[in-house]
């Protein structure tokens, strides 16, 4: 039988967010009475947001929805946390390249970042599987800068976790529906898009592609 290969959730990931959420996610904190209701209360939010990214597509589709507090934190509870090990996978088979081992540090470009996750899942593979890459350099981007501030929120946290691993983090705004695309600070070593054509309006898809 062919062996399998576990993901777990990087330990530095999971101190970042129970920083930012103020909210301790060990099994003996989620089982008391508070953990509890935090549970209940993302539950309630993945449970429409999966409504609005599915069925409701067209009312979420470049609206504010990450600005309502409840939402972002199921956001980052639920959606990032089991996308982030999804970027793995595609790494490992770079690495089999020799492409890693070239390179002491890489400059990133993450298109449509989102809360991160392509940015914490690199970061978090460098750090578990790369010694040799030291410093990571991470352009985020997205297409509205208010949708940049929880990630600037979230980067301020991690960075302090991500040793050995030098990390920084900048972002700006990169609009994939726009007609003309300026992307600064290249050139760039690693570049991801990650859970973003779905949000692009539809008469895009083939423009971008």
């Amino acid at each position: 039988m062919a062996s399998r290969t576990t993901l777990s959730v990087p330990s530095e990931y999971i101190a970042t967010l129970e920083e930012v959420l103020r909210q301790d996610l060990s099994r003996e904190a989620l089982v008391r009475r508070e953990g509890q209701r935090f549970c209940q209360r993302v539950a309630g939010a993945v449970t429409e947001l999966s409504h609005g990214l599915t069925r409701g597509r067209d009312q979420v589709v470049g609206s504010d929805y990450l600005h309502d507090r409840a939402r972002l934190e199921a956001y980052q509870v639920y959606y990032t946390t089991t996308n982030l090990l999804k970027i793995w996978p595609p790494l490992r088979e770079l690495a089999r390249s020799g492409f890693f081992a070239g390179h002491s540090s890489l400059n990133m470009l993450d298109i449509g970042t989102g809360l991160g996750a392509a940015v914490w899942g690199v970061a978090s593979y460098l750090g578990a599987e790369c010694p040799g890459v030291g410093q990571l350099r991470v352009r985020a981007t997205d297409a509205y800068t208010d949708g940049l501030r929880p990630i600037e929120t979230f980067a301020t946290a991690f960075v302090r976790r991500s040793a050995p691993l030098t990390m920084s983090v900048e972002t700006s705004t990169l609009d994939l529906a726009a007609a003309a695309h300026e992307v600064t600070g290249g050139p760039y070593d690693l570049i991801t898009l990650m859970n973003v054509m779905n949000e692009v309006p539809e008469h895009h898809d083939e423009e971008i592609l």
